[in-house]
Protein backbone atom coordinates (compact mmCIF):
# COMPACT_ATOMS: atom_id res chain seq x y z
CA UNK A 1 0.00 0.00 0.00
CA UNK A 2 1.29 3.41 -0.92
CA UNK A 3 1.69 5.64 2.10
CA UNK A 4 2.21 9.33 2.83
CA UNK A 5 5.66 10.66 1.89
CA UNK A 6 6.03 12.65 5.14
CA UNK A 7 8.62 10.98 7.35
CA UNK A 8 7.06 9.01 10.17
CA UNK A 9 3.53 9.11 8.65
CA UNK A 10 2.19 5.71 7.65
CA UNK A 11 -1.33 6.81 6.67
CA UNK A 12 -2.71 5.93 3.27
CA UNK A 13 -1.70 8.14 0.38
CA UNK A 14 -4.50 10.42 -0.92
CA UNK A 15 -3.02 12.90 -3.40
CA UNK A 16 0.14 14.74 -4.32
CA UNK A 17 2.19 12.27 -2.22
CA UNK A 18 0.38 13.14 1.01
CA UNK A 19 -2.29 11.63 3.21
CA UNK A 20 -5.50 13.57 3.74
CA UNK A 21 -4.31 15.41 6.86
CA UNK A 22 -0.90 16.46 5.48
CA UNK A 23 -2.48 17.40 2.13
CA UNK A 24 -4.72 19.94 3.87
CA UNK A 25 -1.94 21.19 6.18
CA UNK A 26 0.58 21.76 3.38
CA UNK A 27 -1.42 22.49 0.21
CA UNK A 28 -4.79 23.76 1.60
CA UNK A 29 -3.93 25.47 4.90
CA UNK A 30 -7.09 27.69 4.83
CA UNK A 31 -9.61 24.96 4.05
CA UNK A 32 -10.71 24.53 7.67
CA UNK A 33 -10.00 28.00 8.97
CA UNK A 34 -12.58 29.43 11.34
CA UNK A 35 -14.26 32.80 11.07
CA UNK A 36 -16.37 34.92 13.39
CA UNK A 37 -20.14 34.37 13.07
CA UNK A 38 -23.16 35.29 15.20
CA UNK A 39 -25.10 32.62 17.05
CA UNK A 40 -28.54 32.24 15.48
CA UNK A 41 -30.19 32.18 18.91
CA UNK A 42 -28.38 34.56 21.30
CA UNK A 43 -26.30 36.56 18.81
CA UNK A 44 -23.01 35.92 20.60
CA UNK A 45 -19.92 35.94 18.38
CA UNK A 46 -18.39 32.51 17.93
CA UNK A 47 -15.90 30.93 15.54
CA UNK A 48 -17.05 28.30 13.09
CA UNK A 49 -15.90 26.87 9.80
CA UNK A 50 -17.40 28.75 6.81
CA UNK A 51 -18.64 25.48 5.33
CA UNK A 52 -21.05 25.03 8.25
CA UNK A 53 -23.26 27.83 6.85
CA UNK A 54 -23.79 25.80 3.70
CA UNK A 55 -24.19 22.48 5.48
CA UNK A 56 -26.47 23.54 8.34
CA UNK A 57 -29.47 25.87 8.43
CA UNK A 58 -28.45 27.41 11.76
CA UNK A 59 -25.16 27.94 13.61
CA UNK A 60 -24.98 28.10 17.41
CA UNK A 61 -22.33 29.01 19.93
CA UNK A 62 -23.28 26.23 22.38
CA UNK A 63 -25.41 23.10 22.52
CA UNK A 64 -27.72 24.90 24.97
CA UNK A 65 -28.48 27.62 22.40
CA UNK A 66 -29.11 24.94 19.79
CA UNK A 67 -31.58 23.06 21.98
CA UNK A 68 -33.38 26.24 23.12
CA UNK A 69 -33.79 27.47 19.56
CA UNK A 70 -35.08 24.11 18.33
CA UNK A 71 -37.65 24.02 21.15
CA UNK A 72 -38.88 27.52 20.27
CA UNK A 73 -39.22 26.60 16.59
CA UNK A 74 -41.16 23.45 17.46
CA UNK A 75 -43.62 25.41 19.59
CA UNK A 76 -44.10 28.00 16.86
CA UNK A 77 -44.81 25.34 14.26
CA UNK A 78 -47.21 23.51 16.60
CA UNK A 79 -49.30 26.66 17.07
CA UNK A 80 -50.45 28.49 20.20
CA UNK A 81 -51.62 26.58 23.29
CA UNK A 82 -55.31 26.17 24.08
CA UNK A 83 -55.26 28.98 26.66
CA UNK A 84 -53.49 31.41 24.29
CA UNK A 85 -55.05 34.90 24.53
CA UNK A 86 -53.65 36.36 21.32
CA UNK A 87 -51.85 39.59 20.41
CA UNK A 88 -52.65 43.30 20.32
CA UNK A 89 -51.75 45.39 17.27
CA UNK A 90 -52.44 48.85 15.88
CA UNK A 91 -54.28 48.79 12.54
CA UNK A 92 -51.97 49.96 9.76
CA UNK A 93 -54.89 51.72 8.04
CA UNK A 94 -56.98 53.45 10.70
CA UNK A 95 -54.58 53.21 13.66
CA UNK A 96 -57.09 51.66 16.07
CA UNK A 97 -55.96 48.94 18.45
CA UNK A 98 -57.28 45.45 17.81
CA UNK A 99 -56.88 41.93 19.16
CA UNK A 100 -56.09 38.84 17.11
CA UNK A 101 -54.53 35.41 17.50
CA UNK A 102 -52.54 35.86 14.28
CA UNK A 103 -48.88 36.64 14.87
CA UNK A 104 -48.70 38.95 11.82
CA UNK A 105 -51.89 41.01 12.25
CA UNK A 106 -52.00 44.23 10.20
CA UNK A 107 -55.61 45.38 9.87
CA UNK A 108 -58.46 45.48 12.36
CA UNK A 109 -61.18 44.52 9.85
CA UNK A 110 -61.85 43.46 6.28
CA UNK A 111 -62.92 47.01 5.20
CA UNK A 112 -59.63 48.44 6.49
CA UNK A 113 -57.70 45.74 4.66
CA UNK A 114 -59.60 46.42 1.42
CA UNK A 115 -59.10 50.19 1.65
CA UNK A 116 -55.40 49.81 2.38
CA UNK A 117 -54.85 47.52 -0.59
CA UNK A 118 -56.93 49.79 -2.85
CA UNK A 119 -54.86 52.80 -1.79
CA UNK A 120 -51.66 50.87 -2.49
CA UNK A 121 -52.89 49.98 -5.98
CA UNK A 122 -53.72 53.62 -6.73
CA UNK A 123 -50.26 54.75 -5.60
CA UNK A 124 -48.49 52.22 -7.79
CA UNK A 125 -50.69 52.81 -10.82
CA UNK A 126 -48.91 54.99 -13.37
CA UNK A 127 -50.52 57.72 -15.43
CA UNK A 128 -50.04 55.70 -18.62
CA UNK A 129 -51.90 52.77 -17.09
CA UNK A 130 -54.77 55.05 -16.04
CA UNK A 131 -55.03 56.66 -19.46
CA UNK A 132 -55.00 53.20 -21.03
CA UNK A 133 -58.43 52.68 -19.48
CA UNK A 134 -59.94 55.31 -21.82
CA UNK A 135 -62.10 53.73 -24.50
CA UNK A 136 -65.28 54.08 -26.58
CA UNK A 137 -68.60 52.57 -25.63
CA UNK A 138 -69.37 49.52 -27.74
CA UNK A 139 -73.04 50.55 -27.92
CA UNK A 140 -73.24 54.35 -28.33
CA UNK A 141 -69.63 55.18 -29.26
CA UNK A 142 -69.24 57.76 -26.49
CA UNK A 143 -65.76 58.12 -24.97
CA UNK A 144 -65.51 57.16 -21.31
CA UNK A 145 -63.01 56.05 -18.70
CA UNK A 146 -63.37 53.16 -16.28
CA UNK A 147 -61.02 51.48 -13.83
CA UNK A 148 -61.87 48.00 -15.12
CA UNK A 149 -60.14 46.97 -18.32
CA UNK A 150 -62.91 44.55 -19.30
CA UNK A 151 -65.64 47.19 -19.16
CA UNK A 152 -67.22 47.54 -22.63
CA UNK A 153 -69.99 50.10 -22.11
CA UNK A 154 -70.15 53.64 -20.71
CA UNK A 155 -73.21 52.95 -18.56
CA UNK A 156 -75.46 50.18 -17.29
CA UNK A 157 -78.14 51.35 -19.72
CA UNK A 158 -75.86 50.81 -22.75
CA UNK A 159 -74.84 47.48 -21.30
CA UNK A 160 -78.48 46.42 -20.99
CA UNK A 161 -79.32 47.60 -24.52
CA UNK A 162 -76.41 45.59 -25.90
CA UNK A 163 -77.54 42.57 -23.90
CA UNK A 164 -81.05 42.95 -25.31
CA UNK A 165 -79.72 42.99 -28.85
CA UNK A 166 -77.53 40.00 -28.18
CA UNK A 167 -80.42 38.17 -26.54
CA UNK A 168 -82.71 39.00 -29.45
CA UNK A 169 -80.27 37.36 -31.82
CA UNK A 170 -79.76 34.32 -29.62
CA UNK A 171 -83.33 33.84 -28.46
CA UNK A 172 -85.36 35.38 -31.34
CA UNK A 173 -87.18 38.08 -29.42
CA UNK A 174 -85.84 38.14 -25.89
CA UNK A 175 -86.12 41.57 -24.22
CA UNK A 176 -84.72 42.33 -20.78
CA UNK A 177 -87.33 42.66 -18.02
CA UNK A 178 -85.98 46.05 -17.00
CA UNK A 179 -86.39 47.43 -20.53
CA UNK A 180 -89.84 45.88 -20.80
CA UNK A 181 -91.02 47.48 -17.56
CA UNK A 182 -89.54 50.86 -18.54
CA UNK A 183 -91.56 50.89 -21.78
CA UNK A 184 -94.73 49.91 -19.92
CA UNK A 185 -94.22 52.82 -17.53
CA UNK A 186 -93.39 55.17 -20.40
CA UNK A 187 -96.73 54.34 -22.03
CA UNK A 188 -98.63 54.40 -18.74
CA UNK A 189 -99.66 50.76 -19.30
CA UNK A 190 -102.10 51.99 -21.98
CA UNK A 191 -102.54 49.82 -25.07
CA UNK A 192 -101.51 51.83 -28.14
CA UNK A 193 -103.95 49.86 -30.33
CA UNK A 194 -107.23 50.25 -28.41
CA UNK A 195 -106.20 53.07 -26.01
CA UNK A 196 -107.44 51.11 -22.98
CA UNK A 197 -105.54 50.37 -19.78
CA UNK A 198 -103.80 47.00 -19.47
CA UNK A 199 -104.37 44.83 -16.40
CA UNK A 200 -101.15 44.21 -14.44
CA UNK A 201 -102.78 41.91 -11.88
CA UNK A 202 -103.54 39.06 -14.29
CA UNK A 203 -101.29 36.27 -15.56
CA UNK A 204 -98.98 37.93 -18.13
CA UNK A 205 -98.52 34.66 -20.00
CA UNK A 206 -102.16 33.74 -20.63
CA UNK A 207 -104.64 36.56 -19.93
CA UNK A 208 -105.89 38.63 -22.87
CA UNK A 209 -105.75 41.94 -20.93
CA UNK A 210 -102.13 41.48 -19.78
CA UNK A 211 -99.58 44.00 -21.13
CA UNK A 212 -97.15 42.94 -23.86
CA UNK A 213 -94.65 44.71 -26.10
CA UNK A 214 -95.76 45.20 -29.68
CA UNK A 215 -93.38 46.05 -32.53
CA UNK A 216 -94.67 49.05 -34.49
CA UNK A 217 -92.76 47.80 -37.51
CA UNK A 218 -93.10 44.01 -37.24
CA UNK A 219 -89.99 41.89 -36.98
CA UNK A 220 -91.04 40.08 -40.16
CA UNK A 221 -90.80 43.41 -42.01
CA UNK A 222 -87.42 44.45 -40.66
CA UNK A 223 -88.46 45.92 -37.31
CA UNK A 224 -85.95 45.96 -34.46
CA UNK A 225 -86.04 45.75 -30.67
CA UNK A 226 -85.19 49.44 -30.32
CA UNK A 227 -87.32 51.21 -27.72
CA UNK A 228 -88.63 53.58 -30.38
CA UNK A 229 -90.12 50.57 -32.19
CA UNK A 230 -91.82 49.12 -29.11
CA UNK A 231 -95.15 50.07 -27.56
CA UNK A 232 -97.43 48.65 -24.90
CA UNK A 233 -100.37 46.55 -26.11
CA UNK A 234 -102.91 44.10 -24.71
CA UNK A 235 -101.96 40.50 -25.35
CA UNK A 236 -105.16 39.99 -27.36
CA UNK A 237 -104.66 43.20 -29.38
CA UNK A 238 -101.07 42.28 -30.13
CA UNK A 239 -102.11 38.79 -31.22
CA UNK A 240 -104.97 39.95 -33.47
CA UNK A 241 -102.86 42.64 -35.12
CA UNK A 242 -100.12 40.18 -36.07
CA UNK A 243 -97.80 41.79 -38.62
CA UNK A 244 -100.53 43.98 -40.10
CA UNK A 245 -101.49 47.57 -39.34
CA UNK A 246 -103.86 48.84 -36.69
CA UNK A 247 -106.54 49.27 -39.34
CA UNK A 248 -106.92 45.48 -39.67
CA UNK A 249 -108.64 45.43 -36.26
CA UNK A 250 -111.28 48.03 -37.03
Amino acid sequence: MKTCTIQGCERKHQAKGYCGSHYNQILKPNRHRKEAVACDWCGTTCYKEPSRHNKYQHVYCTLQCRDTHRTALSRLQAGPPLNFLGYWFNCEHCGSEFHTKAINGKYCSTPCSSRAHARARVKTQTEDEWLAFNRKCMECGQAYRHKRQNRLHCSDRCRDIAADKRGAVLHRGWIRDGIRKAIYERDGYVCWICNKLCDTSVDPQTHNDAPTLDHIIPRSKGGTHEESNLKTAHRICNSLRGDGGVEVLF
